[in-house]
Parts: C-alpha cells; sequence; structure tokens
C-alpha cells in the first residue's frame, strides 16, 4: 500500500494549511454516507527551467467548478484562489512532479435538504510512473459505467467511481482471468 502522507504532510482545507494528520471532516457528512462529492485528478510536474507546473490548471478547476454546479453543490472559490493555494500546497510539501486532488464535499446533512455550503480541501503526494516499465495483463470487467440517465455523468463525482473500485479489486484478485 502507498504511503500518501507521513507527520509532515500539509493539506489546503477550507482556506487553512493544516496537517494532513490533523485534518479532520465531520463524520456525519454527505459525502461520507451518499457519496456527493466533486473532484479532480491533476498533476504538477518539474519543468525543463525547474519550476512546478500544473498541467492545465485552469481547465482542471473548470472543470472542478463545473462539476460542483452540476451536483447542486454550492462553490465560492475561484480559479485564482485554489491555483494559488495548490502552489503552495506543493511547496509546502517540497513537491513537484505530484498527484494534486481537490474535493469539494458536503457539510452534514443526514437529509436531503440542498445544502447551503460545501468545504474543500486539496491534498498532494509525489506521483511516479503508473507502472514503470511492468508488462500489463488486461482483462474486461464486468462491471460497466453507470446510465448517464441515471446520473449527472459529466460530473466527476466521488459516487460514480465506486464501481472502478469493484473493477480494480477483481482485476487484482482474479485468478481466472483471461488475456484479452
Amino acid at each position: 500500500m502507498a504511503n500518501y502522507y507521513n507527520e509532515s504532510t500539509v493539506l489546503y482545507l477550507n482556506g487553512e494549511f493544516v496537517k494532513a494528520s490533523e485534518a479532520k471532516i465531520d463524520l456525519y457528512s454527505q459525502s461520507l454516507h451518499y457519496g456527493y462529492a466533486v473532484f479532480e485528478g491533476i498533476r504538477s510536474y518539474k519543468n525543463v527551467n525547474g519550476e512546478t507546473k500544473i498541467f492545465k490548471e485552469q481547465e482542471h478547476f473548470d472543470r472542478l467548478r463545473n462539476s460542483a454546479v452540476a451536483m447542486n453543490m454550492p462553490y465560492p472559490w475561484t480559479n485564482e484562489e485554489l491555483i494559488a493555494a495548490t502552489y503552495e500546497v506543493l511547496k509546502r510539501n517540497n513537491l513537484q512532479d505530484a498527484y494534486i486532488r481537490p474535493v469539494v464535499y458536503a457539510p452534514a446533512n443526514m437529509s436531503f435538504v440542498p445544502n447551503e455550503e460545501s468545504f474543500i480541501f486539496i491534498e498532494v503526494w509525489e506521483m511516479l510512473p503508473f507502472f514503470g516499465e511492468k508488462l500489463l495483463k488486461v482483462m474486461t470487467s464486468p462491471f460497466q459505467r453507470p446510465n448517464p440517465k441515471g446520473f449527472k455523468i459529466t460530473a466527476k463525482a466521488s459516487g460514480h467511481y465506486v464501481n472502478s473500485i469493484f473493477r480494480d479489486t477483481q482485476s487484482s484478485f482474479s485468478i481466472t482471468s483471461k488475456p484479452v
């Protein structure tokens, strides 16, 4: 299992920079109970000048905002604010080649009354090549993407990705997989 953080790792949480080991969210959040959250997966790289650059930063934070809006989640942040916070998180963690995960999540609400606020965190971790030089075995999964008529599938919502976990764990533990 990968180590994504340690005692000195810092993340951005609702406008503050905090140690990852001390970050807290409400256990009654709709995000935990219903998968009501949106996120992005972003990469940063060390460029030829030695500077850290976030890949397509505007496009990724536009998509984060569009996903939140599609899911009817309040979204008060600007791209500029979140991009600056992301560069600061990278700097505080001394990372350049990194994976960046901003997540917009819901407050405590065990009803279905619309929320009046959302929260955000931005975490980063070192990103090495996924598979390195290893050859891969490929298989077909019986799990399918959710029906686009049943969800706002264009939103990158956390609940939409549960089937990916099923698919990945099936492929990791399957002993009867046939090469495709």
